[in-house]
């Protein structure tokens, strides 16, 4: 019985990618090491809403003036008052006196762990202008995965894949884990690629096949010896699947069990706090992984970016999301060793299109979250009166260099993935 991608997936598993971690049966001490979870803004959040320019505020507000008079895509300042996330690069000033920077007025959970030294912002990271291309949704979410410019076509290996090429680990499951149905490229290693998980960890089940046959039944029976006296490599293949699959299966079912998520709090059944839900119950339950990605769409703001449901709704939710996931991990002590990363295609144009949003840009704004950062602002924030000849922000920080400090921190040499040495940025 043939099975669709689609539906292989929304069964939560993609046995099939991990099949090359499994045949290496790698094995690491995940506890002694840091975990890594990455956070994908699909579409390209607006940095400037997210991380409010204070100390500019004259130029961005200008700046952010709907055409023809319709009104202003900027955050007001009474709104960042009176929720308190001003902050300065010195996390210990508290928001009254903070004068710098704002997070938007809708993130108040993650300028709370900003006061409490678990944050780094990093501001003006970006694509390079070297790639012509990196204001493209697929070359931006391309470079970011793979930490490349300009091989779009030539290479399909991402940065967290290869670091765990050379890490190894993994165990019963794979050292990387993905949580939004998909095998991101991010993941991808020549040895290494994702389990893909989707929905409550506790359904993670291989789907039956038409009339209600039972296909875990049928893989089990495939893996067993089938009574040949010369074993075909065909046959060893489909063996080494079968096991993998069920192995997989049975594994993270008992993770689920183990860690069914008791005293994490509310969350809707889909979306961003979801997915971070299962990567916490993964964690306590002590899965080998080191890596898990998981993703919040629509952040493609070109029009009504200030509407209900868009930018300030999406900012808060990350916000929440992130807050609610470390306040977990922190009450099992649980977060010494987890750091939470965020990224997104591409950051926006500073001006306010005519439709009441923001069209493609370069610029943007990342967090990195957890125990092991070192607080603070790292990067430079863009001049407003100094645009590129696109009229964009110039980046501060090449989103390569970025990377190489996230893949040393998890212990592997970043510089044959980023293809040369960067200056440590320092928040970790």
């Amino acid at each position: 019985m043939l099975f669709s991608r689609r539906r292989f997936l929304c069964g939560a598993t993609a046995a099939t990618l991990a099949v090359p971690a499994f045949l290496r049966s790698l094995e690491a001490d995940a506890a002694a090491n840091m975990t890594l979870v990455a956070i994908l803004q699909d579409g390209g959040c607006d940095g400037l809403n997210t991380v409010v320019p204070l100390s500019q505020y004259g130029v961005y507000s200008g700046l952010r003036q709907i055409p023809g008079g319709a009104g202003t895509l900027a955050v007001l300042e009474t709104d960042i008052q009176t929720a308190g996330t001003a902050f300065d690069a010195n996390y210990t000033t508290p928001a009254s006196s903070a004068t710098t920077f704002a997070f938007h007025p809708n993130m108040t959970a993650l300028r709370a762990l900003y006061g409490q030294g678990k944050v780094a912002v990093l501001l003006g990271v970006g694509i390079p202008p070297a790639d012509d291309n990196r204001t493209s949704h697929e070359v931006g979410k391309f470079d970011w995965a793979t930490a490349t410019i300009n091989k779009l076509g030539y290479t399909n290996l991402g940065w967290l894949g290869q670091a765990f090429d050379t890490l190894g680990g993994g165990g019963a499951i794979p050292p990387t884990v993905s949580l939004n149905y998909s095998a991101p490229t991010i993941m991808h290693g020549v040895q290494n690629t994702p389990l893909v998980l989707g929905g409550d960890i506790g359904n993670f089940s291989v789907p039956s096949g038409a009339g209600g046959s039972d296909a875990t039944a049928r893989l089990a029976a495939l893996a067993t010896d089938d009574g040949y006296a010369l074993p075909s490599s065909a046959g060893e293949f489909a063996r080494s699947l079968a096991s993998a699959t069920t192995g997989y299966v049975t594994a993270v079912q008992g993770y689920a069990t183990t860690a069914p998520g008791t005293g994490y709090g509310s969350v809707a059944k889909s979306g961003l706090k979801f997915q971070l839900l299962q990567i916490a119950r993964l964690i306590k339950a002590g899965a080998p992984s080191r890596a898990y990605f998981a993703s919040q769409g629509g952040y493609d703001t070109h029009s009504q970016q200030n509407a209900p449901g868009f930018h300030p709704s999406l900012v808060g939710e990350l916000s929440d999301a992130i807050a609610q996931f470390y306040a977990y991990l922190a009450a099992n002590s649980l977060s010494q060793n987890v750091v939470v990363m965020t990224y997104t295609d591409f950051g926006r144009r500073v001006q306010a299109n005519s439709t009441a949003g923001t069209d493609h840009g370069t610029a943007q704004v990342g967090f990195v979250v957890g125990d092991p950062v070192k607080p603070g602002v790292y990067g430079n924030y863009p001049d407003l009166t100094k645009l590129d000849h696109d009229g964009n922000p110039v980046i501060s920080v090449d989103f390569r260099n970025h990377i190489s400090d996230l893949i040393g921190a998890l212990g592997a040499d970043p510089r044959p993935i980023v293809g040369t040495t960067y200056p440590k940025l320092g928040y970790i």
